[in-house]
């Protein structure tokens, strides 16, 4: 790195290319010029703007659609007034985005002297639409307020971050050298006991609902394996559009708006709500979503956990991290439900009768319906006494069947569809081998194919 003097204005523009920070919106002016100069040091791309509100929308933009923060660059006075109301709406749709401002010079603040673009206090009108806005009086307090700003990106419910340094210190001559900070931990974690409880409210469910916001944007997948292994529906807000396929059979799309899918929420048993406010913006029809049922709410921020939605069940804590766990204990939970010889999910009725697919069944579906079939097969051969297919505990064994089906999936479904195509009576049921629906396992797809043919042969 060069030893070449540097200005506190280049400094933290180099912090910020040393931290991850790749574009910068802005318009240049007299008071901050020594940014852009950093700008050129450093090679950051910079994209010029006609008006501070379009930089503020600009890099809350590139926010949402890269899942990385980007710079906004500023004047002081009208500069900073002209972004704010981008900021507010990154604040309230929790975008990360950091605004650098400058000021008039550090002697001037507070004392009504008319200097240019004087204002009484910058710091304090932009705290109220950012979620840190700090001064710094020192090249030392610009590295630890953009410390700060970065780790709040990182942590807890994302923000914009606000950072201004007065006209003079900008162009101040500083020893210090950029550096990348350590990266923070991961945030609060889900406490397993409120867990527990969310999911065996889950379990028990007759007619789950998720509705998920912008908070569980990163989430995606973690979605998909909670609403199908739940059979339920999912309803995003506009902020958390695309965390499934439009195409995918549980998916409602951003349709809170509509009636039909308000009653769906009215009329469900328990409602999960992630990262979302249930904010009237979510759903224009009035102050309140109406629910007939328990709520369980998921949120990185606490707050949001007991306001004027306040949850049945509360979970604080990343969406990712918590749906993970909450899919670990419902799949179990309805992996043993469905486990039971005695409950109908369409593989089989328990007294033998035939077997059918559906045209809309969920991938999660199908492998809790195969381990039905190893359930129910395997305490039929124990109904009928056939040592050779007994098993001292049924149901522990075929658990443990599906979690090695559950590393073969998409084989696990077509078998099942070619099983379940078949119409099979008590008695041939009686003859399926469990332990040939576990040797499958460690089999192809081709090997198991033939196991099929050989038990349709004997079902003819």
């Amino acid at each position: 790195m060069s030893d070449e003097p540097q200005s506190v204005g280049q400094y933290i523009v180099a912090l910020l290319a040393a931290n991850g920070i790749d574009t910068v919106f802005g318009i240049p002016g007299v008071h901050n010029l020594e940014f852009y100069r950093g700008l050129a040091a450093t090679g950051l791309r910079h994209i010029l703007v006609r008006h501070e509100q379009n930089a503020g929308f600009a890099a809350d933009g590139f926010a949402r659609a890269s899942g990385r923060p980007a710079a906004a660059c500023v004047i002081s006075g009208p500069g900073l007034t002209n972004i704010l109301t981008s900021a507010a709406q990154a604040k309230t749709d929790s975008v990360p985005m950091l605004i650098l401002a400058s000021t008039p010079v550090a002697s001037s603040l507070a004392k009504g002297w008319g200097v240019l673009h004087e204002l009484d206090d910058q710091r304090l009108m932009a705290a109220g639409v950012v979620g840190t806005a700090r001064s710094a009086r020192s090249a030392q307090d610009a590295r630890d307020h953009l410390r700060e700003a970065f780790a709040s990106f990182q942590l807890g419910r994302q923000r914009p971050a606000y950072l201004e340094v007065p006209l003079d210190l900008l162009a101040e001559p500083t020893s210090l050298r950029a550096e990348r900070f350590a990266r923070v931990g991961g945030g609060p974690q889900p406490a397993q006991p409120v867990v527990e409880r969310a999911a065996a409210l889950l379990a028990a469910a007759s007619k789950p609902m998720i509705v998920a916001g912008g908070g569980a944007k990163a989430a995606g997948e973690q979605v998909r394996k909670l609403v199908e292994a739940l059979d339920g529906y999912l309803v995003t807000t506009v902020a958390g559009k695309g965390l499934l396929p439009e195409s995918h059979p549980a998916n409602l799309g951003a349709s809170l708006q509509f009636r039909t899918t308000q009653q769906l929420v009215a009329q469900a048993d328990v409602v999960l709500a992630v990262g979302t406010e249930l904010s009237e913006t979510d759903f224009y029809s009035g102050a309140r979503l109406e629910m007939g049922g328990r709520l369980i709410r998921i949120d990185i921020d606490a707050t949001k956990l007991a306001d004027h939605y306040a949850a049945d069940v509360g979970i604080w804590g990343d969406a990712a991290a918590s749906l993970a766990a909450l899919s670990d204990i419902v799949y179990i939970a309805e992996t043993a439900h469905f486990a039971d010889p005695h409950v109908q999910i369409g593989l089989v009725a328990a007294d033998g009768g035939p077997l059918v697919w559906g045209s809309q069944i969920s991938l999660l579906q199908a492998k809790e319906f195969a381990l039905t079939g190893v359930r129910i097969k395997a305490q039929r051969a124990v109904d009928l006494g056939l040592a050779n297919h007994v098993v001292a505990d049924p149901l522990a064994e075929a658990i443990a069947c599906a979690k090695k089906i559950l590393e073969l999936p998409q084989q696990a479904v077509e078998a099942t569809k070619r099983l379940m195509n078949l119409q099979l009576e008590k008695s041939v049921m009686a003859s399926l081998d469990y332990a040939n629906l576990a040797e499958y396992v460690s089999f192809g797809t081709a090997d198991f194919n033939k196991i099929v043919d050989g038990l349709i042969a004997k079902g003819k």
